[in-house]
């Protein structure tokens, strides 16, 4: 009865990391195997800290409001206004292409 006991414990703290996220426990556990998935067989590194990377590195990269260029280039030029004449010249030419 002892392993049931541990398994359930481990399915009840799970399904409470999980509360109110919208992620089901089976969804959480395919993530994380397709994340294993693309684990080299001769990587030296633990699969928990290769997921652990991988969001890492996800959150790092992932933006989810992305600016047009249009739209940012004029911030981009304001905080580039402190170049050289030549060079601030350089950039304004390339953003009226």
């Amino acid at each position: 009865m002892g392993i049931l006991n541990t398994m359930n414990n481990e399915i009840i703290s799970a399904q409470t990391l999980l509360k109110d996220t919208g992620v089901k426990l089976i969804d959480a556990a395919r993530l994380i195997r397709n994340t294993l998935d693309t684990l080299p067989k001769e990587a030296n590194i633990s699969p928990l800290h290769y997921c652990s990377k991988i969001i890492e590195i996800g959150k790092h990269n992932f933006r989810l409001n992305d600016v047009k260029l249009k739209d940012g280039f004029p911030a981009y030029l304001k905080i580039k206004s402190s170049l050289r004449a030549n060079s601030f010249q350089d950039i304004k030419y390339l953003g009226s292409r």
